[in-house]
């Protein structure tokens, strides 16, 4: 989906490409790495205000507006017209691009990202004309990024049409992007849903009306207008076309339709911290005006999204990373912890939606590989100690005589109930497997050193489950069966019978590994590979559900 300049190419969502002589990635902006950056655990077992919620809409139309002129429908009449207006709006925001990974001393774990500005057009908004004569015409943008006018102005000279933050569905609004009208705060539970309390973002092109007469022929193509990165319009937009996109994957999956996603409300907004008060200082407690947070408390569409103090807005992980929270509060089977399952799949989801297993992680400007099965730590002589996250971390180790590597995940912990742990292992169920090599196949085993480890330490290509890649259609998926017809819930196609919740109570990755081998997605031995072998943590295949049908199937 960016560009790149000189000798690299077009990539949708951050593919990655390695180049003769220089390792290029396209990487969207992205958010929460392993550990999260910026992500706050919410309590998904409170209950939510009852909906739906209207929440970020269009103001209504201007008093000045004659009644007569006004179009509030969305549709063209079929009535001949003497002038039309028609072109295009697009957005900049900032992409990153990541050259020469492998000379990060943290690959193919981490590496550097720069930010460049590209642009994308604007779909599925609504947009309005105004003009001299008192019209006021509301219409959407196409799923391409099409607009037109056509309507009858007398005696006027100028015309506007302004662009809203809002994408409008067949029976309510699918998105509405905004910022809160009320000034400073303290805490999350200062924002309200109160549609008042909101405006979208918004952007308003003049044009003159005169070229716009038909006269025969098309009338006035205005081309692409653009909304520059410096605009703060550029982010809702942003943001809105990066949730867009996540709802048509959801509701691209078995049982779930657009009709059942309901309205998701985004706030971003400026100036939410008291003017004087340190960041650290602000809503010290919680720290939630300093996340990116789904709030399904306020309403079962309220994700936010923060500019001050950890500006996340240029962030496309961050705005598609939320979305899965509301996914799973949605459509599985129950409430997901959020430590051991509903972060790193959140990682996960948002990885594929973006076609990228390069995810934000701690670090100014570093982003993360999915597709490393451990993490990078400093060996003094005698333990491993402290974990390495950034490349000056990197070099603090070398410079007091230790040694960096990769020791194996159980001498981190044994236990299974990790986000990090569970993005990766969930990742190589997405990934290609043997034709998509593992870019680490050491790790160093308890009890060895990286200078002695040998042959012991070398794994191969562990990963031998054959996932599909992030090409593969949604609905066709392997994951995305297990998420609907093992770990789904009644707002998808019901729960399935045959669930055996074989690990920790509640939804984990014992029971996402079984949900793949009793639907018949991989064997117990490649799972038992990964996760016991290569990974080392305590986890046997065997004794999990053999055959797991769906009422459904």
């Amino acid at each position: 989906m960016k560009q790149k300049s000189n000798q690299i190419t077009t990539f949708v969502f951050g593919a990655l490409a390695i180049l003769a002589g220089t390792v290029a990635v396209i990487l969207p902006n992205i958010f929460s790495g392993e550990p999260a950056v910026g992500a706050t655990p919410v309590d998904l077992e409170l209950s939510p205000q009852p909906y739906p919620v209207q929440g970020i809409s269009i103001p209504p139309k201007p008093v000045s507006s004659s009644s007569s002129n006004v179009v509030d429908d969305l549709t063209g009449k079929p009535v001949e017209h003497t002038h039309r207006v028609s072109g295009q709006f697009q957005f900049e925001y900032q992409v990153g691009l990541l050259l020469n990974a492998q000379q990060s001393p943290l690959f193919p774990w981490k590496a550097t990202v720069t930010n460049t500005p590209q642009s994308r057009l604007v779909r599925d908004a609504v947009v309005i004309l105004e003009d001299e004569c008192g019209h006021y015409i509301k219409r959407k943008i196409s799923s391409n990024g099409d607009f037109s006018f056509e309507w009858t102005p007398v005696g006027c000279n100028k015309g506007k049409i302004t662009v809203w933050s809002v994408a409008p569905g067949n029976k309510a609004d699918k998105v509405g992007v905004g910022k809160w009208l009320k000034g400073p705060v303290n805490t999350m539970d200062e924002l309200t849903t109160n549609t008042s309390d909101y405006t979208p973002y918004s952007f308003s092109h003049s044009f003159d009306i005169k070229p716009a007469r038909k006269n025969g022929g098309n009338g006035l193509d205005l081309g692409k207008i653009t909304i520059p990165l410096n605009d703060e319009a550029s982010r809702g937009f942003f943001i809105m076309d990066n949730v867009l996109i996540a709802r048509s994957y959801y509701s691209s999956l078995p049982g779930i339709s657009d009709t059942k996603l309901v309205k998701i409300n985004v706030v971003h907004s400026k100036g939410l911290k008291p003017r004087g008060l340190e960041c650290d200082a602000w809503d010290a407690k919680e720290k939630n005006l300093q996340s990116a947070i789904y709030v399904p408390t306020k309403d079962l569409g309220f994700i936010f999204i923060p500019w001050d103090c950890k500006d996340l807005g240029q962030d496309a992980h961050a705005h598609i990373h939320e979305t899965s929270h509301y996914f799973q509060r949605l459509f599985l089977r129950q409430n997901p912890d959020y430590g051991r399952f509903g972060e790193g799949l959140a990682n996960v989801q948002s990885a594929i939606i973006r076609k990228s297993q390069w995810i934000t992680t701690t670090g100014s400007d570093l982003v993360e590989n999915l597709d490393v099965n451990a993490r990078m730590a400093c060996w003094n002589g005698t333990q491993w100690n402290p974990r390495i996250d950034t490349p000056s971390q990197f070099n603090e180790c070398t410079n007091s005589g230790g040694t960096p590597g990769f020791p194996q995940a159980v001498v981190w912990s044994n236990d299974l109930a990790s986000a990090g742990w569970f993005q990766r292992i969930v990742w190589d169920l997405v990934d290609g497997g043997t034709s998509d090599p593992e870019p680490l196949t050491t790790f160093i085993i308890p009890n060895q050193s990286p200078n002695n480890c040998g042959n012991a330490c070398e794994f191969g290509q562990f990963d031998k489950i054959t996932g599909g890649g992030t090409s593969t259609p949604p609905s066709s998926l392997a994951i995305n069966d297990v998420l609907i017809y093992y770990l789904g819930g009644n707002g998808a196609l019901g729960t399935n019978p045959n669930y055996v919740d074989r690990g920790l109570p509640g939804l984990d990755i014992t029971d996402f590994l079984d949900g793949m081998i009793c639907r018949g997605h991989i064997t117990a031995s490649a799972a038992n590979e990964l996760v016991a072998t290569a990974m080392g943590l305590n986890y046997e295949a065997e004794g999990g559900p053999t055959s797991c049908p769906h009422p459904l199937d």
